[in-house]
């Protein structure tokens, strides 16, 4: 007789066999973004998807991190950058914007198209670090994407990358 425990395990393994890998998009040089309007970040170096962003699945739950390495103009404003993609049942992705040793804004993302604050000293380069859980209730296609809130430009650099790998 198998228990009930044997078959949970092999439900279990059969789920993560059946998850999708981890899938990285990578930044090469993103032009500057000069609209209050938002504008998709490109990404390339994907498996499994295109430049426009990572393929999701209805009902997965994922985990979500990266880095984008931003470039502030001047004078110094904030600026935003989104999550972008499908319905989601949950999210909760923590992020923090932060120059050498400084934190200049950090919070917490809990819905698709939300701004997220990237504030730091005008004319340099920081990094926008996030990490979080995210639920989709559909399909379609998870990414970033910029904007102004004001006039001062700002550009993603190479070197940022946006990770996601299926947990459930």
């Amino acid at each position: 007789m198998v228990s009930e425990k044997a078959y949970s395990v092999e439900a279990r393994l059969n789920a993560l066999i059946a998850a999708q890998p981890a899938r990285v998009w990578r930044v090469t040089q993103q032009a500057n973004f000069t609209s209050t309007s938002q504008v998709a970040i490109s990404w390339e170096g994907g498996q499994g998807g295109d430049s426009t962003g990572i393929p999701v699945l209805s009902g997965g739950v994922y985990c979500v991190k990266g880095m984008l390495i931003a470039a502030m103009g001047t004078p110094n404003q904030n600026q935003f950058a989104r999550f972008t993609g499908p319905t989601i049942s949950s999210m909760g992705i923590g992020f923090q914007c932060i120059e050498g040793t400084t934190v200049y804004s950090s919070g917490q993302a809990t819905g698709i198209n939300q701004d997220m604050t990237i504030n730091m000293v005008a004319a340099t380069s920081g990094e926008f670090k996030f990490e979080g859980i995210v639920a989709f209730s559909a399909a379609g296609t998870f990414s970033m994407a910029g904007r102004l809130s004001a006039t001062t430009a700002w550009a993603v650099q190479g070197g940022s990358y946006l990770e996601l790998s299926q947990v459930a």
